[in-house]
């Protein structure tokens, strides 16, 4: 009887888990995102990179998704050292629950100099606003700890108006 119970919990929990899979996206060269459903075309990231302090570092970040857009303030961008678009990984979610979070779209950016740290920025596919930034420490192999960022902290009132979902 223990082991059908296990069982049952286990498939009842591994099925929760694949209904909250993320899509990988891919971000084409014209700035075109593909892989998002046609409800939030047209989808496109276009990211601007300059030099900051002798590196090329992530200075302009513009996000559409379909009548939405959002330009996200260099408060937020001076966090990011990626070097190029290369660094970024995208993924999203539109068939969660969304009483628990809304439906969004993740940028993944890598730091150039430590393998063990990224910043993640998640947006509302319904209104291109940031939900969260947050920092993701690689703990060893198999675990990430993800750290939500105080962006009131960091970011003038000004700033953030029109940028943050909520």
């Amino acid at each position: 009887m223990r082991r059908l119970f296990a069982a049952a919990l286990l498939a009842v929990l591994a099925g929760t888990a694949a209904a909250h899979d993320d899509t990988p996206l891919h971000l084409a060269t014209d700035g075109n995102l593909q892989g998002l459903p046609s409800d939030y075309a047209p989808a496109r990231l276009a990211l601007g990179f300059s030099p900051v302090d002798d590196e090329r570092r992530l200075t302009a970040l513009h996000l559409q998704l379909g009548q939405a857009a959002i330009d996200v303030p260099a408060c937020i961008l001076g966090l990011i050292h990626a070097h190029g678009a290369a660094a970024v990984q995208l993924r999203a979610s539109w068939t969660h629950d969304e009483s628990v979070v809304p439906y969004y779209l993740a940028a993944r950016f890598a730091e150039p100099d430590d393998a063990d740290v990224a910043f993640t920025l998640l947006f509302n596919l319904h209104t291109a606003r940031l939900i969260e930034v947050s920092v993701d420490i690689a703990h060893g192999a198999d675990v990430e700890r993800s750290l939500p960022l105080d962006l009131r902290a960091r970011c003038a009132t000004d700033e953030l108006d029109g940028v943050l979902a909520r």
